[in-house]
């Protein structure tokens, strides 16, 4: 996650051809502060720029009242612009191709959502927006980009066009009509911000080492049907002498408790999707009760 922190200035000066205006600042989380500058280009006019974010968090960035306005330049854990990470897989585009261990390392560090200058998901943009400019001439045009080139790298910044998203590069240019408008800008990131590394000694293990990798499909990510049936993915280990031993073991582990138990194969089903048997479930299945509010935990029955 990182954090959209607006400048709280607000510009109405005379430009010359061309001139630099702050308009967004992006917060880190630590010393540096990313900027990105809107250019614009014209002839000489009184100009002023406003960009306002979701700073009070209601999903909803108020460009005609002040609800945004206020504290838009200090960030808090309560308060304060945000955007993320857009890395999903939006239908599966990325997992579809994996076919092993290499390719499924491969798609992770390259594949996702913000691969790319397209916008696959726009509902985890966030919306800056600019306030209408008013007094440009024609011949006014704007452009924004990131400063920091490190950063630049990890944030994308579009520019919504009637139904869709444009990628706005360095070298996008808005018209005089774009920002007499005001701008509806979408951020998101390409990476999310991770803490820094503790006890790194450096070395990475992400190669491939001479061995041989078994799945095991977590037998305890099972459903409960009933008080004596069980239903626990199937473990799919050894076959010795033609005894699966590890089924073996997970049946006389739950028997020992009451419950009969039924594999089922869910490793396409499920696994393919980073899940289990339960995974599956969790959405459908009913209780009679909210168990957290029965009292002693000690009491509650199964």
């Amino acid at each position: 996650m990182r954090v959209i922190q607006l400048t709280n200035e607000v510009m109405n000066t005379q430009i010359p051809a061309p001139s630099e205006f702050h308009v967004l600042s992006f917060s880190r989380n630590d010393e540096s502060t990313l900027t990105s500058t809107l250019f614009l280009s014209g002839i000489s006019c009184a100009l002023k720029v406003t960009i306002v974010g979701d700073t009070n968090r209601d999903g909803i960035v108020d460009t005609t009242g002040d609800a945004d306005l206020k504290g838009r330049d200090t960030w808090t854990d309560q308060a304060g612009a945000i955007f993320l990470a857009n890395i999903g897989d939006t239908n599966r585009r990325c997992s579809s191709k994996v076919r092993g261990v290499k390719s499924l390392i491969a798609m992770l560090d390259t594949c996702n959502d913000a691969s790319g200058n397209e916008q696959r998901n726009p509902k985890y943009l966030a919306p800056p927006r600019t306030l209408p400019v008013q007094g440009l001439s024609v011949e006014a045009v704007g452009s924004i980009r990131v400063t920091d080139e490190a950063v630049a790298q990890n944030e994308r910044i579009f520019h919504r066009v009637g139904q869709g998203w444009i990628y706005a590069s360095p070298n996008h240019i808005f018209t005089s009509e774009d920002l007499r408008k005001g701008l509806k800008l979408g951020v998101d990131a390409r990476d999310p911000r991770l803490l820094s590394a503790r006890g790194d000694d450096g070395e990475s293990y992400l190669d491939d080492w001479p061995g041989v990798v078994a799945f095991y499909p977590a037998a305890i990510n099972g459903v409960v049907l009933s008080n004596t049936a069980y239903l626990a993915p199937n473990p799919w280990c050894p076959v010795i002498n033609g005894r699966d031993i590890l089924a073996e073991s997970v049946t006389a582990a739950y028997a020992a408790g009451g419950f009969d138990v039924l594999y089922v194969d869910d490793y396409f089903l499920a696994h393919a999707h980073s899940g289990d048997v339960h995974c599956l479930t969790n959405t459908i299945r009913k209780v009679s009760g909210k168990w957290w509010q029965r009292g002693d935990p000690g009491a509650r029955k199964v």
